[in-house]
Parts: C-alpha cells; sequence; structure tokens
C-alpha cells in the first residue's frame, strides 16, 4: 500500500518535473493592465470623494448600499489613482481626470450631489431661508394667539 502511494508520488513529481508550468503566461494573461477612460474616472471620483470627510460622510450616509459596501468602493479606489494618475499614455488618451474629478465633486457639492446621490437634509441658501422665514411666522403667531387668550 505505501509502496504504491509512493510510486504515484514519484509519478506525478517526474510529470510536473518534464512539463514545467510557465507562471509568467500566467501572469500575463490574467494581469489587465489596461484601465479604460471610465475606470479611471471611477477611480478619481470615489478618490475625490474619500479624500474629503466631509463628501465621505455624506456618500456613506445617502448611499443605498450600505455602510461596509460603500466604504470598500471607497477604500478600493484610493490606492489605485497614484498609478493612473501619473500613467502618460493613459492621461494623453482620457485627459487629468482627477482635475476634472475635483472640480466636478466640488461643484456638485454644493448643490448637495455626491456621486449623484442627492445629500439628505440639504437645500439652497434660499429654501433654507424660506424654512427658517415660515417657522418665525408661526412661532409669531403661535405667541401672539398665546398673548391674545
Amino acid at each position: 500500500m505505501q509502496s504504491s502511494l509512493l510510486f504515484a508520488f514519484l509519478a506525478l513529481l517526474n510529470l510536473s518535473l518534464a512539463f514545467p508550468l510557465s507562471i509568467s503566461s500566467l501572469f500575463h494573461r490574467q494581469a489587465n493592465t489596461t484601465v479604460s477612460c471610465a475606470e479611471y474616472s471611477a477611480i478619481a471620483n470615489y478618490t475625490t470623494i474619500s479624500n474629503n470627510s466631509t463628501m465621505r460622510a455624506a456618500f456613506i450616509q445617502n448611499s443605498p448600499a450600505g455602510t461596509d459596501a460603500t466604504t470598500s468602493i471607497l477604500d478600493t479606489a484610493t490606492p489605485k489613482l497614484p498609478k493612473l494618475q501619473f500613467d502618460v499614455a493613459l492621461n494623453a488618451a482620457c485627459g487629468n481626470l482627477t482635475t476634472i474629478a475635483i472640480a466636478g465633486a466640488a461643484e456638485n457639492f454644493s448643490m448637495g450631489i455626491v456621486s449623484g446621490f442627492k445629500i439628505k437634509g440639504f437645500g439652497s441658501g434660499a429654501e433654507r431661508a424660506t424654512g427658517g422665514a415660515w417657522a418665525t411666522v408661526v412661532l409669531v403667531a403661535g405667541l401672539v394667539g398665546m398673548a391674545l387668550l
């Protein structure tokens, strides 16, 4: 029994040495080194959001995917950006999408949007002022009504 196991082991060892597996060919086949402009744009946008604590908090709070999935998206994108940011060929093909992401995120955030999600409880200054004015009118009317009693 032991001799047959030893024989099987030696036969497999002999076969593996006869047909060596090229790891480099597997690596090149499985490694996807090209990044599309859309992927670069998404990575730049998520990194911009991740690097700004206010935007990050708003994104996590308003994303329907949940906290763990949302933070995973941000945390996965951030280490990928430096390599893409300085890739001359990619930037020649796509433009500097990091700069565009920073400007776009700031503009969207000023409108109460982060990565396509409307920030809950965010309104323009006029909307907040109008809401505050109505609250003041109701409060004053209530006080006047109480004083008349």
